[in-house]
């Protein structure tokens, strides 16, 4: 499915249906009705990474895992993880969760998501005063 036969099935130029994805508040009622009618109808769903070229957006949210001592998921984290998912699916985000090194190449990992995923964030946990990701990640903006 692309943007060109939703755009063809509702009528419109593919600049009007990318303005109903992107941009709903720019086109009439009435247009942006009957181009989500012809989405839905034809089942289209944007491409991500064609998304994340033009907007430099990823619409993705890094997640480090740290390894545990004992090496088990506990209940609060399984929690935790589905319920960060569901809230980031919800805003259109995925999460991306990622092994973190230990000690003093912690912030590689970050680096990494950051520069070869363009990550739009992080979701950090296990934070104190001394943690060096938060003063990074506000570097990195």
């Amino acid at each position: 499915m692309t943007l060109e036969m939703v755009a063809a099935r509702a009528g419109v130029g593919r600049q009007t249906v990318s303005n109903a994805i992107n941009s709903p508040e720019l086109l009439r009622p009435q247009t942006l009705e009957r181009v989500r009618r012809a989405i839905d109808e034809l089942g289209y769903r944007p491409h991500r990474a064609a998304q994340a070229l033009k907007t430099r957006a990823s619409r993705l949210i890094g997640y480090g895992i740290r390894s545990s001592s004992t090496g088990v998921a506990t209940p609060v984290l399984d929690r935790f993880l589905h319920s960060l998912s569901e809230a980031a699916d919800r805003a259109g985000y995925r999460v991306v969760l990622f092994a973190v090194a230990p000690g003093d190449d912690e912030l590689t990992s970050y680096r990494q998501l950051l520069d070869e995923h363009g990550a739009d964030g992080f979701v950090l946990s296990g934070t104190d005063r001394g943690d060096r990701r938060q003063g990074w990640l506000h570097e990195q903006g």
